[in-house]
This record gives structure tokens, C-alpha cells and sequence, in this order.
């Protein structure tokens, strides 16, 4: 059974007392290979986080084919995801701006969406 890595970006309110978790979320892109996922979001290819997304994730996705059907235990549940965590205090700010490079790193995922699923696909 084929897969694929979506990749996208979330503005999440991850504080303990939050209101509304999610301000925003927008998919970036189907990725063939993990590795290439990943390095597009370390490398912040194309501004995936556009000075305003804190967090990135990857999420493991399976292409639904009749004709490559999934054997017993093929697909993990829950589904296999990486996180990365942008953060905009680590950098100067650019004078004309005001904004600054994210840093972006691993991180675990956000205890206040520990049992959402499917971002991407869901």
C-alpha cells in the first residue's frame, strides 16, 4: 500500500486554558518521501509559516487504491505524525519589518490535541 506525508502548518493556542486551539491550519503539500517533508519544514521552504504559524506537522497518509489493498495491521493506528515547533524569539527582528526568522525544531506533540487525528485527512 502506497503512502504519502502531508505537510502543514497550524496557528495553535497550545496554553492549558485555551479558548480556541485553532486559529488557523492550512495543508502545504504531499510529500513521496518522509525525508523530503521534513527538510522542506526545517528549511521553511516556500514560507510554509509565513511569520504567523507556530507549529508544522507531518502526518502519515495511505493512497486508497482497489487495486493495492492494505493487508491485516498494514495501516497504524493512531496514524504516525512529527511535529515542529516555530519559534519567533530566537532571531533578531529585520528593522524595516519587525519580523524575525522562526527557528524551527522537533518538538512533542501539543498536549492540548493529544487525541486529535487526521489534521490533514480527516
Amino acid at each position: 500500500m502506497k503512502k504519502v506525508y502531508a505537510v502543514g502548518v497550524l496557528q495553535l493556542d497550545a496554553s492549558p486554558n485555551a479558548r480556541h486551539l485553532f486559529k488557523a491550519r492550512h495543508l502545504a503539500g504531499l510529500y513521496a518521501h518522509f525525508e523530503e517533508a521534513e527538510q522542506a519544514i526545517l528549511e521553511n521552504r516556500g514560507d510554509f509559516f509565513e511569520y504567523y504559524y507556530n507549529y508544522a506537522l507531518i502526518e502519515e497518509t495511505y493512497v486508497i487504491d482497489s487495486q493495492d489493498q492494505p493487508g491485516p495491521g498494514e495501516i497504524p493506528w493512531p496514524p504516525r505524525e512529527w511535529w515542529y515547533f516555530a519559534d519567533y524569539t530566537i532571531n533578531t527582528p529585520d528593522k524595516k519589518t519587525g519580523w524575525s526568522e522562526p527557528v524551527i525544531s522537533k518538538c512533542e506533540k501539543p498536549s492540548v490535541v493529544h487525541n486529535v487525528v487526521h489534521f490533514w485527512s480527516g
